[in-house]
């Protein structure tokens, strides 16, 4: 049995496939068999998903304290996400370059160029 905080290890999302957390994988040899793919965490989802891939029963199904003190904290850790910072900030980046290459734009350009025009016409400044 091993918990691996995937938050902090990247690479082990992408090989495989975590896309959010928590997420129960089954390992055999090293090659992945199976994932849990419930919307709800509890024990006995969990017995129920081992039973389907080793075939074998849970013995016993108490928690204690001492499983909440585990590899990986049960509690939730306030951290700030500099990787999603930074795809947001990409993001935003390149939608206002690409809709300032667009030909709304343009137009919002050229209208604002035209009222500014006018109103210079219609309001002569004597200097």
């Amino acid at each position: 049995m091993v918990a691996l905080d995937a938050l902090k290890y990247h690479g082990i999302n992408a090989q495989y496939g975590i896309v959010g957390v928590p997420t129960l994988k089954m390992f055999h040899n090293g090659r992945p068999v199976g994932k849990f793919n419930g919307t709800e965490y509890n024990i006995h989802l969990f017995s129920r998903f081992v039973h389907a891939i080793t075939g074998q029963h849970c013995q016993s199904l108490l928690v204690t304290s001492k499983d909440f003190q585990g590899p990986v904290s049960s509690v939730v850790e306030k951290e700030t996400d500099y990787f999603l910072i930074l795809s947001w900030f990409f993001i935003i980046i390149c939608s206002i370059y690409y809709f300032m290459e667009s030909k709304w734009w343009k137009m919002i350009v050229e209208m604002v160029q035209n009222n500014w025009r006018e109103s210079e016409a219609q309001h002569e400044h004597n200097d």
